[in-house]
């Protein structure tokens, strides 16, 4: 029953990347076995014009009682609200280069529109999303999910290019990047995620 997580992760695109890459990762109450949702907390595109990154999150609550019946049940779910942040991680600048990202997602006192979203990237503030109704009174499971993602859409990427992510961590308290001074830890080897 997590009401408040904090996550960071370092992606990177391959150096030949162009156009934007939709999806990035996203905290998720799941409600039951057939994968509904009480709450979503997004970061992904910020347009699909843009190449940054932006918080969409999302309840699928209302009330005390969770409508949504499915993952990604795009009629029963209500929006928030966007925030939408200037880093352009998907522009010419910063291709091929690792970049430290970190979100926070607290969900509300039941009852009340308290619940908060936040990005940042290489320490830096992005977007806050805050007063938020994830998940109305209910109460029945916290955050339980968290995904690292990499749909493109449904047209598929533009060319053979890559996004890499390293160094995921998961905590109740901010996490932070790396510094010049820390030992960061080896990497796992042999590893592939398709």
């Amino acid at each position: 029953k997590f009401d408040e997580l904090y996550w960071r992760f370092y992606m990177k695109t391959s150096s030949n990347w162009i156009g934007q890459a939709y999806k990035v990762t996203r905290g998720i109450v799941f409600a039951g076995s057939d994968w509904r949702q009480a709450a979503i907390g997004h970061l992904w595109e910020d347009g699909p014009d843009s190449l940054g990154m932006g918080l969409d999150p999302v309840s699928g609550v209302k009330g005390s009682t969770v409508v949504t019946t499915k993952y990604n049940d795009f009629s029963n779910l209500t929006w928030l609200g966007k925030a939408n942040g200037p880093f352009q991680m998907y522009g010419t600048a910063n291709r091929g280069k690792w970049t430290c990202i970190e979100v926070r997602m607290k969900l509300n006192t039941p009852g009340q529109s308290d619940g908060v979203m936040s990005f940042s990237v290489n320490g830096t503030p992005q977007a806050t999303a805050s007063n938020l109704n994830f998940r109305g009174s209910y109460t029945g499971y916290g955050i339980n999910a968290i995904l690292l993602e990499s749909f493109i859409g449904s047209s598929g990427a533009p060319q053979n290019q890559a996004r890499y992510f390293d160094n995921f961590v998961v905590s109740t308290k901010p996490i932070g990047c790396y510094n010049a001074n820390e030992v960061r830890p080896n990497a796992p080897t042999n590893v592939r995620v398709e």
